[in-house]
């Protein structure tokens, strides 16, 4: 996704890619090398208020957030995950402070955008509009895509 939007944007701009598993981030450094990606800035920060994050309040014009999920998708590539307990208030918890943390760097003037595992309208909209009334703002959808001219 993050390769894709840089894409999209001409490579100019900035993307910063957060995330809280280094392992994740090291993954990204050889890929941005080999397509020679210079406008993403991978972080790994703290899980909650990392001064990264911080640092942005306010001043980000798109954000794209990729909430954890279950993991049902994977069935396929891990069929073991079916044995596993499904924690769906705590996963619920983790995904609103995800969200309500993304919605603090968009710019007032700006918009958001969220993926959701499930990205059909009836799982999405009741998901969105939940976040839309608990954040401090209400711009953006779900499943929405970012146009070329994307910032």
């Amino acid at each position: 996704m993050t390769l894709h939007l840089s894409a999209l944007m001409a490579n100019s701009g900035t993307i910063y890619a957060f995330d809280v598993v280094a392992k994740r981030m090291a993954q990204l450094s050889p890929r941005l090398a080999r397509t020679g990606a210079s406008n993403i800035r991978p972080i790994v920060i703290a899980p909650g208020r990392d001064q990264h994050v911080r640092r942005l309040t306010e001043k980000i014009d798109r954000v794209l957030v990729d909430v954890p999920g279950t993991g049902l998708g994977t069935l396929r590539r891990n069929p073991d995950i079916k044995w596993r307990p499904l924690r769906l208030e705590s996963l619920t918890a983790e995904q609103r402070q995800i969200l309500s943390g993304a919605a603090r760097l968009v710019r007032p003037a700006a918009g958001w955008s969220t993926r959701p595992a499930a990205c059909s309208r009836t799982s999405a909209k009741p998901w969105s509009r939940r976040f839309s009334r608990s954040a401090r703002t209400s711009r953006g959808s779900p499943c929405s895509t970012f146009s070329s001219g994307a910032t």
